[in-house]
């Protein structure tokens, strides 16, 4: 792998690794664009799960977010075989009712970037699913990832 190959956008994503399986390939020979939003459903419960936010405490707050909006770009094909380093981290979080959730794919042999995009999402009353304001662990637990400073924003341009 390429020096700084899985270097991501922001300090510490959370990530996991997938090899590519023959049943996640279509008839155009690469792994299916389901997949990839499959993909990103499991890496942003596991992520949920890691800040202490499963579906027990959902129910247990009476909240959880559920998605109102994908943005997703596939930018490269991936085949049988590959190793695929998932990351997902949170863009934004109004602490109110609104959370974008980021997501990178990247082959973890060359760090190519397959897929990439944004879940919008927002919090509701699991009991109705009306629209709520979000649950202070909400705010703690989906905090907004750090941005990777760059050598040129950390310079004063002169």
């Amino acid at each position: 792998m390429k020096q700084n190959a899985l270097a991501w956008p922001v300090v510490d994503p959370f990530v996991r690794l997938l090899t590519v399986l023959p049943g996640h390939i279509d008839a155009f020979g690469h792994a299916n664009n389901v997949r990839y939003v499959e993909w990103a459903m499991d890496i942003a419960w596991a992520h949920s799960e890691a800040v202490g936010l499963s579906f027990e405490a959902y129910r247990r707050l009476g909240a959880g977010c559920v998605v109102h909006r994908h943005d997703f770009s596939y930018v490269k094909p991936s085949m049988v075989g590959d190793a695929i380093a998932m990351a997902t981290w949170i863009k934004a979080n109004d602490g109110r009712v609104r959370i974008e959730r980021a997501f990178e794919f990247r082959r973890a042999v060359d760090g190519a970037v397959v897929f990439r995009g944004v879940s919008h999402m927002v919090t509701i009353e699991l009991e109705s699913g009306r629209p709520v304001r979000m649950p202070t662990e909400f705010v703690a637990g989906y905090a907004v990832a750090a941005p990777v400073s760059s050598p040129a924003s950390s310079s004063t341009g002169r």
